[in-house]
Order: C-alpha cells, then sequence, then structure tokens
C-alpha cells in the first residue's frame, strides 16, 4: 500500500516543494499563503517541493477535502477505457488556506503535514493505525533570503522498518532565481557517513509565457519535457535520458469538470499501463 500510495501521489502533484525561515516552528493549519508569483492560478509555478497546497496540486476553489479513488482498468467492445474494481483511496485535507494537513489511507494509515510561519512544510510523518510512526519521518529545514525567496532547503529523513529506525538520510537543496523571479537553478548536495556535504547534480529550469515549467534539464540525467492545458493542468511529460532517447513518458487525461472547474475523472498513461481514478470535493 505504501508504494502504491507515494505513485498515487506522484500523478496527483505537478510540481511541488517548500521553504521556511532559519527557526522552523511547526505550525499544523498555520493560516496564510503566500509564495505563488504571476498569475495566483497556476499550480506550476513553484517547484520547491514544501509548497503544499491545493493550487499547487492544480485544485481550484477553497477546498477542504478531496478523495480520490483508484480502480483497475478494462476496456468495453470499441476499445473505450472503462473503469473496473475499486483498489484504494486516498483522502486529503486541507485546513482553511488551502494548506494540506492530513492524507489518510483505508487501513488507517495516515500521514500529518506541519508548516513554518511562511507556510511551507517542516514535516510529514507517516503513522500506522495504532497512532505509530510507520515508514517515513521527514523534515524540512528552510532558509529564505531577504526578499522571502526559498534558497536552500535541507531534508532529514528518518527511515522506519515496521515502526522500527533504521537509517537517516541528510540532502541540501539550494535555488538561483531568475530576473523573473522564478527558479533558474537547483543544486542537490548530501551528506556522507562523515556529515560531509558533497556535491550530486545541477537542474536548470525553463518556462513557457503562464509560468509552466517546460522542461528540467539535469547535467547528469537528461531531461524532461511537460506540456499543459489551458487550465495550467499537466497532460503531458517524457523523461529523456543523458543520449537523448525516450526513458518513458506520461500522458493525463481530466474529464467531468464540476462547477470550481475540478475534474471528476483522470485517466493516466505510463508505458503499457493506465491508471483510472475519480475525485470527491468538499469545499
Amino acid at each position: 500500500m505504501k508504494i502504491l500510495r507515494k505513485i498515487s501521489l506522484l500523478l496527483l502533484a505537478t510540481m511541488v516543494i517548500s521553504c521556511s525561515k532559519d527557526e522552523n516552528e511547526g505550525n499544523e493549519g498555520n493560516e496564510g499563503n503566500e509564495g505563488n508569483e504571476g498569475n495566483e492560478n497556476n499550480p506550476n509555478l513553484n517547484i520547491i517541493p514544501t509548497e503544499n497546497t491545493a493550487s499547487s496540486r492544480g485544485f481550484k476553489g477553497n477546498v477542504k477535502m478531496v478523495t480520490e479513488t483508484f480502480f483497475s482498468v478494462t476496456t468495453n467492445q470499441n476499445g473505450k477505457i472503462m473503469k473496473g474494481e475499486k483498489k484504494f483511496k486516498i483522502v486529503s485535507t486541507y485546513n482553511e488556506k488551502g494548506l494540506l494537513i492530513k492524507e489518510e489511507e483505508e487501513n488507517g494509515e495516515y500521514t500529518l503535514y506541519k508548516y513554518d510561519n511562511h507556510y511551507k512544510l517542516i514535516s510529514e510523518i507517516e503513522y500506522n493505525k495504532n497512532n505509530e510512526i510507520r515508514d517515513d519521518e521527514i523534515f524540512y529545514k528552510n532558509t529564505y533570503d531577504k526578499d522571502g525567496k526559498c534558497i536552500k532547503i535541507e531534508i532529514t529523513k528518518n527511515d522506519y522498518d515496521d515502526g522500527v529506525y533504521d537509517d537517516t538520510e541528510i540532502s541540501i537543496e539550494k535555488y538561483t532565481y531568475n530576473s523573473n523571479g522564478k527558479i533558474d537553478i537547483k543544486e542537490e548536495y548530501y551528506k556522507d557517513g562523515k556529515n560531509k556535504i558533497i556535491f550530486h547534480s545541477r537542474t536548470y529550469y525553463k518556462y513557457d509565457n503562464n509560468g509552466n515549467v517546460i522542461m528540467e534539464k539535469s547535467e547528469k540525467n537528461g531531461y524532461i519535457k511537460k506540456e499543459y492545458d489551458e487550465n495550467y493542468r499537466l497532460t503531458k511529460m517524457e523523461q529523456y535520458n543523458s543520449d537523448n532517447k525516450l526513458d518513458y513518458s506520461m500522458k493525463y487525461i481530466y474529464k467531468n469538470y464540476d462547477e470550481k472547474g475540478n475534474p471528476k475523472i483522470k485517466i493516466t498513461y505510463h508505458g503499457d499501463d493506465i491508471d483510472y481514478s475519480e475525485f470527491n470535493y468538499t469545499y
């Protein structure tokens, strides 16, 4: 279930991340939601991992709760995609400012999220149905410049195996901005066993006129191309390796929008696999 949940979050999110002051005092349900420059309805303007709001996930309106139910896929005689049996569902709860505060699975396992005074993520902890730490415990220490832009995140991930502590991983992300205030370069580092900071990779970003990230180019691992619809929702993503060969692609189709403009159905094609999910919203 853990793997399926993480896959579903990957399919749901377009691009998300966060940043805080050096003093990371957590506020679960902290009020406010600053960050988007330009068109505030565009969920793709933030590419920092601790941006964790309903709008950054592509939802419109004052969303309080989103239930995403996943189904197997069948086809009818004409080859039309049809939903099959129910597989699982995830319920995401947002506070009055649109911050994601809880995700819960049907088996009672859940993840809690806390934020800093800039309304950016500082911790996410997974629990089992007995309220014990389950698998991952992640903390974010975020640093801003004088203009309030996130320039650094130190990520500490404590791994657990069936509730027993196993290992700790520490990584660092640094951000450089262009003249339009958008992230131009992301540098990634990690700490080795001797606590030495080692450079890992550098990624460059390219945007369209709406602020959508249309290309992520890595110095080491090739590049990613993205396409969007008129609602800034991701419709296509292609991953190319360093030899310019296509590694994989994903295509997203959204259907049956509600009165707020949120889709009720999403079909995702990735390789030979197809995912079918339905959304139910509480406003």
